[in-house]
């Protein structure tokens, strides 16, 4: 049986009721395609489309629990790329960069009042925001690039492994003017407690970097 392109589009739009991702209602509106050329014209094509997604998949159910496991595994193949990247510092020789950034984190920590000085605080949110903007250039560019504005798995994992920055910041930012005995400590006392905490972010900041610049090579390379 060959599908018209009217049939095919019926079935997109019927799998886009179901299923929320564009990586998902592809991976599954490819495999109906394929089954359906396999089966001979006399079969009508709804009976034949219902068929292979209860067989196939287990109907409405079992596409969406398809599109929960895609999801899960996107976020850990994501979540292994971060820590990758974050894994490298620490190799040669991106170790000795990782040490320039370590002393300059402490030079800042000792020779700067971070808690006194309200628009340095300020900085520390808009760098997190500053994350969310070039995702969201990405998910622009992507669209634009493609012609594709539907969502995407993968545009959902990345903003869950932005969110961490951001939210570290925002409780860092929100306990600062209580002038908790804690900040004393870890940014008068022992810098270098602080000094450890910010460059750890700051090597996930750019890990998180290099992986949306990594999407941008890939869409442009093709």
């Amino acid at each position: 049986m060959k599908p018209t392109l009217q049939q095919g589009e019926i079935l997109k739009e019927y799998l886009s009721d179901i299923l929320k991702y564009r990586e998902t209602i592809d991976e599954v509106y490819d495999h109906i395609l394929s089954a359906v050329e396999e089966k001979p014209e006399k079969e009508r094509f709804q009976n034949t489309v219902n068929n292979i997604l209860n067989h196939d998949f287990g109907g409405g159910k079992g596409l969406m629990e398809l599109e929960r496991s895609h999801q899960k595994n996107s976020l850990s193949e994501l979540s292994h790329q971060l820590l990758n990247y974050i894994k490298a510092n620490f190799k040669f020789p991106n170790i000795l960069s990782t040490f320039l950034i370590f002393f300059a984190c402490y030079y800042f920590t000792i020779h700067v009042n971070i808690i006194g000085n309200p628009t340095l605080i300020l900085a520390f949110p808009l760098a997190a925001t500053l994350l969310f903007a070039i995702n969201w250039v990405r998910t622009f560019f992507i669209g634009f690039y493609t012609g594709d504005k539907r969502k995407s798995l993968r545009d959902i994992n990345i903003v869950k492994i932005i969110s961490p920055c951001y939210r570290m910041v925002f409780i860092f930012c929100c306990l600062i003017p209580l002038k908790l005995k804690f900040y004393e400590i870890i940014i008068v006392e022992y810098p270098v407690i602080f000094t450890t905490l910010l460059t750890g972010y700051l090597l996930y900041f750019l890990a998180v970097i290099k992986i949306i610049i990594d999407e941008f090579k890939l869409y442009v390379a093709k």
